[in-house]
């Protein structure tokens, strides 16, 4: 199970409760983080279904109903921080689920973290009468990122998906692939926006490769889908936050306890430093965990 994240606390980004050995809780955490990757290359793709039109304000409407822009004020800022970790700077910009269906894709072309911050995004004339995800992935996949090394694509949407089936099994065809070394990483993270968004779909897609087996060269486990609620974020870097590496160490010891404060289980010896994942198990009856740095620092996070 992984909690809510409304009950992360942090710097922890994100945090799974998983079944461990007998009379044990194996907790799978990742510290947040954005990761340093070279040559990054980054995308933000917005949903213009007419579902999302209230989160665009209204736009069109009578000046009665309109409201604040939600998708301008997450879209700016995302696209912003994104460009900053992009490779050149950049980040693509692009609609999706627009036209009949909702299967169009609209090249909005490339800004900087200068150009972001006003950069307007209004919904087209053509909002989709459906929403089509699939067609946006490919748009990327066999696009613009085919050739990429890595590369991460953010979706914003109100989370209903008509697709949701044909895009899990691209999704086991691209894992495949960069199992295979046939392609370059690519990670796939959708923002919820909205007071109706329905998350359940998207939680779908961000469980759907847990315990698959499918692996890169090095035996780490390919995880291609993450998710997030806009409302939930305490900071951009969650973004990030399933996108760590376990070789990346982020403090040179750390020592875990339960809420008995007894030293946790592991097979890592955090003494010799704390990486960005880390798993350990715990009695099974434990409501948090403490993760306690050199300096004296202490970060308690419940799992209950």
């Amino acid at each position: 199970m992984q909690l809510p994240e409304d009950r992360v606390v942090e710097p922890f980004g994100e945090v799974n409760v998983l079944p461990g050995t007998a009379g044990m809780t194996r907790v799978r955490a990742t510290i947040l983080m954005a990761p340093a990757v070279e040559n990054a290359s980054v995308a933000l793709a917005t949903d213009v279904s007419r579902s999302m039109l209230d989160n665009f304000g209204g736009a069109g409407l009578p000046p009665i109903f309109k409201k604040e822009n939600q998708v301008e004020l997450v879209a700016r800022a995302m696209s912003e921080y994104l460009a900053n970790f992009s490779g050149d700077g950049q980040v693509s910009l692009a609609y999706w689920a627009a036209g009949t269906a909702g299967g169009q894709v609209i090249d909005l072309g490339r800004v900087n973290a200068t150009s972001a911050s006003s950069k307007p995004f209004q919904p087209p004339p053509n909002m989709g009468t459906g929403t089509m995800l699939l067609p946006a992935i490919r748009h990327y996949a066999e696009g613009e990122f085919r050739k990429s090394k890595w590369a991460m694509v953010v979706f914003i949407t109100d989370g209903v998906l008509d697709d949701l089936e044909a895009v899990k099994k691209y999704t086991f065809d691209l894992a495949h692939e960069m199992a295979a070394g046939k392609r370059g990483f690519l990670k796939l993270v959708l923002i919820g926006i909205g007071a109706d968004c329905d998350e359940s779909q998207m939680e779908q897609l961000d469980d759907l490769l847990d315990d698959s087996g499918i692996k890169d060269a090095a035996g780490n486990d390919i995880d291609i889908w993450d998710h997030s609620m806009a409302a939930n974020m305490k900071s951009l870097a969650a973004i990030f936050k399933e996108v760590v590496s376990r070789n990346t160490i982020v403090a040179p010891s750390a020592t875990i306890t339960d809420d008995r404060g007894s030293p946790v289980k592991s097979d890592q010896p955090f003494t010799d430093g704390l990486p960005a994942i880390f798993e350990f198990e715990m009695p099974a009856g434990s409501g948090s965990f403490t993760l306690i740095l050199p300096d004296g620092q202490r970060f308690l996070q419940p799992v209950r």
